[in-house]
């Protein structure tokens, strides 16, 4: 995790550390707000990013 954190941008850094730290799911953590943050270490999931690859059936 480490390299990952010192290659990655910090949009990538932010993913990575919510899903490490936190346990969010990658939809989850591409879609953190920080209007979620209800106090200072809580922060409450309303939204995630949906992929839809070409092709498949939602």
């Amino acid at each position: 995790m480490k390299q990952a954190l010192t290659v990655a941008d910090e949009g990538l850094v932010l993913e990575i550390v919510m899903m490490a730290g936190c346990g969010l799911r990658n939809g989850e953590a591409q879609a953190v707000n920080i209007n979620n943050l209800v106090a200072d270490d809580v922060y409450r999931v309303h939204e995630q990013i949906h992929s839809n690859p070409a092709g498949r059936q939602t």
